[in-house]
């Protein structure tokens, strides 16, 4: 299970805390669902797994403030979540623009790569 926890609230040395390198995730899990089934020319059965991961992020209210703090949260979520794809996208965008259909298909691959996830 991996925990990180990110206050977006803290200060340090007179500045917000920055945590560039990661994303905030509070958790990991798998988890068995209890369904299985022969699988034929293997050995045994297979299980089915569910693999969760929530995502969240501390942010501080009162009762009055508590749901214009819920859109900034989710703003600052989104932004942490998608901040390095919405760059390449945009580049892509200027590329199209600038009528380089060559370096745009090229960062359009290197995105698609971006996205893989290489475990």
């Amino acid at each position: 299970m991996t925990n990180i926890h990110i206050d977006p609230t803290k200060i340090v040395n007179g500045y917000k805390e920055k945590h560039d390198d990661l994303l905030p995730i509070t958790n990991c899990e798998i988890v068995a669902t209890g369904d299985s089934q022969i699988q034929l020319g293997s050995f045994g059965r297979q299980k089915q797994y569910i693999l969760k991961t929530n995502i969240g992020i501390t942010f501080w209210a009162n009762d009055v403030q508590k749901s214009d703090a819920v859109k900034r949260s989710l703003r600052t979520l989104n932004e942490r979540l998608y901040s390095d794809i919405k760059s390449l996208v945009r580049e892509v965008i200027q590329e199209i623009h600038n009528g380089d259909k060559d370096h745009a298909l090229s960062k359009c691959d290197y995105l698609l790569d971006y996205m893989k996830c290489n475990y």
